[in-house]
């Protein structure tokens, strides 16, 4: 599959986070989000936090990307869906701020029957970020939850891992920096 493909079990909901810093000081120019939108329920980025601070990793949240080995588990009324919960709480208390952020809804999707979508639902990519200055160290966490929107979704894969790959893109122009964080299409921060 694309390079940072990761597998979600697809029958039932699972989440995790990433966490990182900033490598330059520039304000955000564009961006843009790329998800799943059958298998992903909600992601966000968040900056000026941590992990720690959002209570992901109390929650039962790991920084996995491998798979599901380390994720949260549950059903949708277990560890998962506390920690979607709990997000704003936290976020208000820890100082943070949600600067990206997609939620699958039926206003971003529309049946397209005879396509390969799964169950023929096509989900229309999401808008990008608000704007936020990028500041070199600044501290932020991405966090996926992933869940199946059908029957069909829950019954796809073979085996029953979902292969995504979710992406938060920033852009900026940052003047005199060619790599690594730049590439024929734009300079990209963290994706």
């Amino acid at each position: 599959g694309y390079p940072g493909t990761y597998g979600v079990p697809s029958n039932q909901t699972s989440a995790f986070f990433r966490e990182g810093r900033f490598l330059v000081d520039t304000p955000l120019a564009w961006s843009y989000l790329h998800t799943h939108g059958h298998y992903v329920d909600e992601m966000a980025l968040y900056v000026n936090a941590s992990a720690r601070s959002l209570g992901l990793e109390e929650a039962g949240l790991s920084p996995a990307l491998r798979g599901y080995t380390g994720t949260c588990w549950s059903t949708p009324t277990g560890a998962c869906r506390t920690a979607l919960r709990g997000l704003a709480k936290q976020q208000a208390s820890a100082g943070a701020r949600r600067v990206c952020h997609f939620k699958r809804t039926s206003a971003l999707s529309e049946r397209v029957p005879g396509t390969e979508e799964i169950d023929g639902v096509f989900y229309r990519k999401s808008t990008g970020c608000i704007p936020f200055e990028i500041a070199r160290g600044l501290p932020f966490v991405a966090v996926v939850f992933a869940s199946p929107d059908s029957r069909a979704a829950s019954s796809t894969p073979a085996g029953g891992i979902a292969p995504l790959h979710t992406f938060f893109r920033l852009f900026a122009a940052v003047p005199g920096v060619l790599a690594p964080t730049c590439n024929r299409g734009g300079c990209y921060l963290w994706h």
